[in-house]
Protein backbone atom coordinates (compact mmCIF):
# COMPACT_ATOMS: atom_id res chain seq x y z
CA UNK A 1 0.00 0.00 0.00
CA UNK A 2 2.66 2.31 0.72
CA UNK A 3 3.54 3.47 -3.20
CA UNK A 4 -0.68 4.34 -3.40
CA UNK A 5 -1.00 5.63 0.23
CA UNK A 6 -1.15 9.40 -0.81
CA UNK A 7 -4.27 8.18 -3.36
CA UNK A 8 -6.08 8.06 0.00
CA UNK A 9 -5.55 11.46 1.41
CA UNK A 10 -7.69 13.10 -0.43
CA UNK A 11 -11.30 13.61 1.55
CA UNK A 12 -13.19 12.75 -1.74
CA UNK A 13 -11.50 9.05 -2.15
CA UNK A 14 -11.47 8.80 1.62
CA UNK A 15 -15.15 8.49 1.20
CA UNK A 16 -15.83 6.85 -1.91
CA UNK A 17 -13.54 4.21 -0.66
CA UNK A 18 -16.12 4.12 2.81
CA UNK A 19 -18.87 4.39 0.83
CA UNK A 20 -18.31 1.79 -1.96
CA UNK A 21 -15.80 -1.00 -0.34
CA UNK A 22 -16.01 -0.32 3.51
CA UNK A 23 -19.86 0.04 4.42
CA UNK A 24 -20.37 -2.94 2.41
CA UNK A 25 -18.46 -5.40 4.29
CA UNK A 26 -19.04 -3.66 7.40
CA UNK A 27 -23.06 -3.83 7.12
CA UNK A 28 -24.68 -7.05 9.07
CA UNK A 29 -25.90 -8.97 6.24
CA UNK A 30 -28.86 -11.73 6.73
CA UNK A 31 -26.53 -14.45 7.05
CA UNK A 32 -24.90 -13.05 10.23
CA UNK A 33 -28.28 -12.87 11.62
CA UNK A 34 -28.98 -16.39 10.66
CA UNK A 35 -25.55 -17.42 11.89
CA UNK A 36 -25.85 -15.45 15.11
CA UNK A 37 -29.93 -17.14 15.95
CA UNK A 38 -29.19 -20.78 14.44
CA UNK A 39 -25.74 -21.34 15.28
CA UNK A 40 -24.74 -19.03 17.91
CA UNK A 41 -21.38 -21.44 18.86
CA UNK A 42 -20.22 -20.81 15.52
CA UNK A 43 -20.83 -17.30 15.65
CA UNK A 44 -19.39 -16.40 18.90
CA UNK A 45 -16.26 -19.05 17.85
CA UNK A 46 -15.94 -16.48 14.93
CA UNK A 47 -16.12 -12.79 16.25
CA UNK A 48 -14.95 -13.86 20.09
CA UNK A 49 -11.87 -15.54 19.87
CA UNK A 50 -10.10 -14.01 16.81
CA UNK A 51 -10.85 -16.71 14.49
CA UNK A 52 -12.99 -14.19 12.31
CA UNK A 53 -9.28 -13.02 10.92
CA UNK A 54 -10.77 -14.07 7.53
CA UNK A 55 -14.40 -12.70 7.46
CA UNK A 56 -14.90 -9.13 4.93
CA UNK A 57 -16.59 -7.59 8.74
CA UNK A 58 -12.74 -8.53 9.77
CA UNK A 59 -10.72 -7.45 7.35
CA UNK A 60 -12.97 -3.94 6.30
CA UNK A 61 -11.89 -3.11 10.05
CA UNK A 62 -8.27 -3.77 9.35
CA UNK A 63 -8.26 -2.07 5.87
CA UNK A 64 -9.80 1.14 7.82
CA UNK A 65 -7.27 1.15 10.50
CA UNK A 66 -4.25 0.65 8.17
CA UNK A 67 -5.41 3.61 6.81
CA UNK A 68 -5.95 5.29 9.78
CA UNK A 69 -2.51 4.64 10.71
CA UNK A 70 -1.36 6.43 7.44
CA UNK A 71 -3.81 9.49 7.52
CA UNK A 72 -5.37 9.16 11.04
CA UNK A 73 -6.85 12.65 11.16
CA UNK A 74 -8.47 12.62 7.86
CA UNK A 75 -9.51 8.54 8.48
CA UNK A 76 -11.03 9.82 11.62
CA UNK A 77 -12.98 12.79 10.36
CA UNK A 78 -14.29 10.66 7.58
CA UNK A 79 -15.48 7.81 8.96
CA UNK A 80 -16.38 9.82 12.18
CA UNK A 81 -19.34 11.21 9.85
CA UNK A 82 -20.56 8.57 8.53
CA UNK A 83 -20.59 6.95 12.21
CA UNK A 84 -22.41 10.37 13.51
CA UNK A 85 -24.91 9.43 9.64
CA UNK A 86 -25.79 5.65 11.09
CA UNK A 87 -27.00 6.93 14.72
CA UNK A 88 -28.76 9.46 13.29
CA UNK A 89 -30.89 7.20 11.03
CA UNK A 90 -31.04 4.86 14.37
CA UNK A 91 -32.60 7.45 16.37
CA UNK A 92 -34.99 8.21 13.62
CA UNK A 93 -36.23 4.19 13.91
CA UNK A 94 -34.46 2.54 16.82
CA UNK A 95 -36.97 -0.48 16.08
CA UNK A 96 -36.37 -0.73 12.43
CA UNK A 97 -32.97 0.95 12.03
CA UNK A 98 -30.96 -1.20 14.86
CA UNK A 99 -28.66 -2.24 11.87
CA UNK A 100 -27.90 1.07 11.48
CA UNK A 101 -26.43 1.50 15.45
CA UNK A 102 -24.18 -2.25 14.30
CA UNK A 103 -22.55 -0.54 11.76
CA UNK A 104 -21.95 2.69 13.67
CA UNK A 105 -20.32 0.68 16.12
CA UNK A 106 -18.34 -1.25 14.03
CA UNK A 107 -17.05 1.85 12.14
CA UNK A 108 -16.27 3.59 16.00
CA UNK A 109 -14.32 0.94 16.91
CA UNK A 110 -12.14 0.47 14.27
CA UNK A 111 -11.11 4.23 14.42
CA UNK A 112 -10.68 3.91 18.31
CA UNK A 113 -8.28 1.11 18.42
CA UNK A 114 -4.64 0.83 17.23
CA UNK A 115 -3.65 -2.19 16.69
CA UNK A 116 -4.85 -6.04 17.47
CA UNK A 117 -6.13 -6.95 20.36
CA UNK A 118 -4.72 -9.52 23.06
CA UNK A 119 -6.20 -11.89 24.89
CA UNK A 120 -4.85 -10.61 28.13
CA UNK A 121 -5.86 -7.00 27.89
CA UNK A 122 -7.64 -6.51 24.26
CA UNK A 123 -7.09 -3.12 23.16
CA UNK A 124 -4.41 -1.56 24.56
CA UNK A 125 -3.59 1.88 22.51
CA UNK A 126 -6.42 4.16 20.87
CA UNK A 127 -6.42 6.95 19.21
CA UNK A 128 -6.32 10.60 20.81
CA UNK A 129 -9.42 11.89 18.59
CA UNK A 130 -12.09 9.89 20.16
CA UNK A 131 -13.65 9.16 23.43
CA UNK A 132 -13.87 5.44 24.17
CA UNK A 133 -15.89 6.51 27.69
CA UNK A 134 -18.06 8.99 26.12
CA UNK A 135 -19.19 7.09 22.67
CA UNK A 136 -19.91 4.36 25.65
CA UNK A 137 -22.37 6.32 27.87
CA UNK A 138 -24.24 8.51 24.95
CA UNK A 139 -24.76 5.03 22.49
CA UNK A 140 -24.19 2.32 24.07
CA UNK A 141 -24.52 1.77 27.69
CA UNK A 142 -28.54 2.55 27.45
CA UNK A 143 -29.30 -1.00 25.11
CA UNK A 144 -27.19 -2.84 28.58
CA UNK A 145 -29.25 -0.48 30.85
CA UNK A 146 -32.93 -1.28 29.20
CA UNK A 147 -35.17 -4.49 29.59
CA UNK A 148 -36.96 -3.47 26.77
CA UNK A 149 -37.25 -4.76 22.88
CA UNK A 150 -32.93 -4.05 22.67
CA UNK A 151 -32.06 -6.10 19.81
CA UNK A 152 -29.42 -8.94 21.36
CA UNK A 153 -26.97 -7.83 18.94
CA UNK A 154 -27.10 -4.39 20.09
CA UNK A 155 -26.13 -5.91 23.72
CA UNK A 156 -23.75 -8.20 21.98
CA UNK A 157 -21.80 -4.92 20.32
CA UNK A 158 -22.49 -2.85 23.81
CA UNK A 159 -20.59 -5.97 25.48
CA UNK A 160 -17.72 -6.61 22.83
CA UNK A 161 -16.98 -2.82 22.78
CA UNK A 162 -16.12 -3.10 26.74
CA UNK A 163 -14.61 -6.40 26.41
CA UNK A 164 -12.14 -4.87 23.76
CA UNK A 165 -11.59 -1.72 25.55
CA UNK A 166 -11.24 -3.04 29.06
CA UNK A 167 -7.78 -1.75 29.69
CA UNK A 168 -8.73 1.75 28.60
CA UNK A 169 -11.76 2.10 30.88
CA UNK A 170 -10.38 3.38 34.01
CA UNK A 171 -11.50 1.57 37.28
CA UNK A 172 -13.81 4.68 38.38
CA UNK A 173 -15.58 3.70 34.96
CA UNK A 174 -15.87 -0.22 35.69
CA UNK A 175 -17.38 0.42 39.06
CA UNK A 176 -20.38 1.84 36.84
CA UNK A 177 -20.51 -0.77 34.07
CA UNK A 178 -19.53 -3.49 35.51
CA UNK A 179 -22.54 -4.76 36.83
CA UNK A 180 -24.32 -3.92 33.68
CA UNK A 181 -22.47 -7.26 32.53
CA UNK A 182 -22.91 -9.21 35.78
CA UNK A 183 -26.84 -8.48 34.97
CA UNK A 184 -26.03 -10.36 31.56
CA UNK A 185 -25.13 -13.47 32.92
CA UNK A 186 -28.62 -13.85 33.56
CA UNK A 187 -29.47 -12.93 29.55
CA UNK A 188 -32.09 -15.86 28.12
CA UNK A 189 -30.18 -15.23 24.77
CA UNK A 190 -27.28 -18.01 23.95
CA UNK A 191 -24.95 -15.33 22.87
CA UNK A 192 -25.67 -12.82 25.30
CA UNK A 193 -25.02 -14.38 28.20
CA UNK A 194 -21.86 -16.03 26.69
CA UNK A 195 -20.13 -12.86 25.96
CA UNK A 196 -21.24 -11.52 28.94
CA UNK A 197 -19.46 -14.36 30.70
CA UNK A 198 -16.50 -13.92 28.76
CA UNK A 199 -16.05 -10.58 29.14
CA UNK A 200 -16.41 -10.76 33.21
CA UNK A 201 -14.16 -13.28 33.24
CA UNK A 202 -11.55 -11.42 31.39
CA UNK A 203 -12.14 -7.99 33.14
CA UNK A 204 -11.77 -9.66 36.62
CA UNK A 205 -8.74 -11.47 35.42
CA UNK A 206 -7.01 -8.43 34.07
CA UNK A 207 -8.07 -6.24 37.29
CA UNK A 208 -6.47 -9.26 39.34
CA UNK A 209 -3.25 -8.89 37.24
CA UNK A 210 -2.74 -5.15 36.88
Amino acid sequence: MPEHAKIFEDQGTLSQVIEKVILPNIALRESDEELFEDEPIEFIRRDLEGSDSDTRRRAATDFVRQLATKFEDSVTRVVSQYTDHYLAEYAKDPASNWKSKDTATYLFSAIAAKGAATASHGITTVSKLVDIADFFQKHLAADLVSDGAVSPILKVDAIKYLYLFRSIITPQQWQEVFPLLVKHLGSDNYVVYTYAAIAVERVLAFHDSA
